[in-house]
């Protein structure tokens, strides 16, 4: 990024203008160790982009999981569980690997987990009791999963939403 001062108002700083340049990295901020959102507080203070253990989402009055938007790895498990005022997981979509299971367990007004799209996981995938998301939109995750091939890994898909259709 270019600093200085537009001397000639022109909206744009010419050579001769320029006083400075400072460059912008994205660091990687990794978490040794798991991670629990057991409330609002938790979920503020996510600023990883890695977390090598478990990620557990378990608070009940969170309604986004926005603050989780720099997160592209978990080396472990996520799970998601038991929140009453989520509506969907849009906040995971910059999650690319998760080396465990995956675990999205009665989230009574979850509607959607299409931020998954792209996932690869290691483990295990389990999507049930989540009354309104559609079952279709669980198997179309699963359908679209990259697993590792040197493990045997079981899909759980029960208690969402049947009668819905996905497009």
């Amino acid at each position: 990024m270019e600093t200085g001062a537009d001397s000639n108002n022109n909206d744009t700083l010419d050579d001769a203008e320029v006083t400075g340049t400072s460059y912008i990295c994205n660091q990687m901020r990794v978490l040794e160790g798991d991670y629990t959102v057991n409330s609002q507080e938790d979920l503020d203070g996510m600023v990883y982009t890695e977390i090598t253990g478990d990620v557990t989402i378990k608070a009940p009055d969170i309604e986004n999981v926005d603050n989780f938007s720099s997160l592209v790895s978990i080396g472990g498990d996520l799970y998601i569980k038991s929140i009453d005022a989520l509506t969907d997981i849009d906040g995971l979509k910059g999650v690319s690997s998760v080396g465990g299971d995956l675990d999205i367990i009665s989230n009574q007004t979850l509607a959607g987990i299409t931020a998954l799209k792209s996932l690869t996981l290691d483990g295990n995938y389990t999507v049930r009791d989540n009354t309104i998301l559609p079952a279709c939109q669980a198997r179309s995750i699963a359908d679209n999963l990259v697993n590792n091939p040197e493990y045997t890994w079981t899909i759980t898909i029960s208690g969402n939403d049947d009668t819905d259709t996905c497009p």
